[in-house]
């Protein structure tokens, strides 16, 4: 397989996931791999843990071009992720991006490296996803949504150098139209305003609910495969955004035709995404009749909100 789109790996103090990623990509031999590594935290175990994933990293087997954006103190997820992916888009344009906890079927790699190619002047496309949460069938190779999944993903550097991590425009998109038509379920909307609130007052370390606030201000889509191409190992107590499990997570992976059938329209795929909230952002319980009903009298009554263009 040859692989010419750079391949950008996120690593941190998880040895096992790291050395499980690279023999992966060992398959793959991508000609570049760009290695964004965080600092430890001040204390001995953590030291102990990012100086093995070091040694793992400069022990790379295939011959590629290798690129280190690292740290020596630690940066935190969200800093690190931006600051990394900001340094590296200075001279690449595009890219495969995986975090240590991801492992990526095969055909990932061609499913990406095709689509950024076909859409790569298309500025209404943020990024493709390798990942696929609803076992729903599709015709096509892949569809659009208004979601940004990035457990193993691509993009290019115009999204990334468009990209406004402390989300300043938060206050008054919330109360525009144009985020009401983006969310006009009533749930989800509140839902998302709960995440991006605390996103915005700094209440949480994710960049990508910035990243994907982005997307929904800018109007963009994301690229979802047909079949799951990812399987996250990264649940657990060591993680640090996803901590609970939830089996919808983890859906069957499965490999992509290399020959893809392509969409005739990009046009968000409502219904699909209206599945994944409900299973999986943050719908649950209270999403399903009869608790929307009584959920949605108490939004509707209790906490009123003001729209404006």
């Amino acid at each position: 397989m040859d692989i010419n789109t750079p391949v950008v790996i996120i690593v941190y103090n998880r040895p096992a996931h790291t050395k499980k990623l690279l023999n992966k990509l060992k398959t793959i031999k991508p000609k570049v791999i760009a290695i964004i590594s965080d600092g430890p935290k001040n204390n001995y175990r953590d030291k102990r843990k990012c100086e093995t994933v070091q040694k793992i990293i400069k022990n790379i087997e295939w011959k590629c071009k290798k690129i280190y954006i690292s740290s020596k103190f630690n940066m935190g997820l969200k800093e690190r992720v931006y600051s990394g992916l900001k340094i590296f888009f200075k001279k690449y344009k595009k890219a495969i991006i995986l975090e240590d906890d991801c492992q990526p079927d095969k055909s990932f790699f061609i499913y990406c490296e095709k689509i950024l190619e076909l859409y790569k002047n298309n500025k209404r496309i943020a990024g493709i996803s390798g990942n696929k949460f609803n076992k729903a069938f599709i015709n096509n190779s892949f569809y659009f949504s208004k979601y940004s999944s990035i457990w193993g993903w691509a993009t290019w550097r115009r999204v990334w150098d468009d990209f406004d991590i402390n989300i300043k425009f938060w206050p008054r998109f919330q109360k525009s139209k144009k985020w009401l038509k983006i969310c006009p379920d009533i749930v989800e909307r509140e839902f998302w305003d709960n995440i991006f609130n605390s996103a915005y007052n700094g209440n949480n370390n994710s960049w990508a609910y910035a990243y994907l606030l982005n997307n929904f201000y800018k109007n963009r889509l994301t690229i979802v495969p047909r079949h799951n191409l990812i399987k996250n190992t990264g649940f657990g107590k060591n993680s640090t955004n996803t901590k609970v499990y939830n089996n919808k997570f983890f859906p069957k992976v499965k490999s992509l035709e290399s020959d893809l059938i392509i969409p005739n329209k990009i046009q968000q795929n409502h219904m699909l995404d209206k599945i994944d909230f409900s299973n999986v952002f943050g719908g649950g319980r209270r999403n399903t009749y009869p608790l929307k009903f009584f959920y949605m009298l108490y939004l509707k009554f209790f906490k009123i909100k003001i729209y404006y263009d």
